[in-house]
Order: structure tokens, then sequence, then C-alpha cells
């Protein structure tokens, strides 16, 4: 990020704006390794369109490692195609609570038929 601002030669006043955040929070996402949450990356992508091809592993800030669990593979596989909770219930044709709860692990569905049917709608 620090690096596409730099490029354009923006400083920090005029990007945090953009982003409805201050520069310290900037600040701190450039030179303290915080992440920004889901909403201000998809505004970071956004602005800068160079950021799109890096990987998600790199931008969010609890991207799931090596994903364990259904609700870790799907919230993996949600961010990998740059979807939101409410975008990704939509293409499953389900409703935002069943996306937020089997991302938190909070379903009695956990067998592999179920994952493999939901996972195939992706």
């Amino acid at each position: 990020m620090r690096l596409a601002r730099m490029k354009r030669r923006w400083q920090l006043k005029k990007l945090a704006p953009l982003l409805n955040v201050t520069a310290d929070t900037v600040i701190n996402w450039e030179k303290d390794g915080m992440r920004p949450d889901y909403p201000i990356i998809r505004k970071l992508k956004f602005t800068f369109p160079e950021l799109v091809d890096v990987s998600p592993a790199m931008i969010y800030k609890d991207y799931p490692g090596e994903p364990k669990t259904l609700g870790e593979r799907l919230r993996k596989r949600r961010l990998e195609l740059d979807l939101s909770q409410k975008e990704l219930a939509k293409r499953l044709g389900v409703g935002i609570d069943a996306i937020q709860d089997w991302e938190a692990g909070r379903t009695r569905k956990n067998d592999l038929k179920f994952e493999k049917q939901l996972m195939e709608k992706l």
C-alpha cells in the first residue's frame, strides 16, 4: 500500500479521507504491519488497481493459513474470490447469518457431502 501511495506521490492526508480513516490508521497499516478490514481492502483495491493481484494472505489480517474446518475453508475461498459475506450469501442463495455461522464454526453441518455441495456452488 505504501509503495502504491508513494508511486502516486500522495500524502497520507490525501489517502486517509478516501478510506474514511485517519492518517494515523494508514501509518499503522504501512509501518506496524497491521492490516485493514475487508471493506477498507475493497476501497484500497479500487484506489490502487495494482493491489488486485496481491496474495490475499498478505492483505487480510486474519486470513486462514491451512484451513482445517469447513468455516476456515469457506472463508479462505470467499477471500480468494474477493467476496464479502453478503455477496457470498447471495451467490449461495442463503442468508448472511448462515455464512457468519459457518465461518465462525457455529453449524451442525460438518459433513463432507454438504461441504462438497457448498464449494461446488462457488
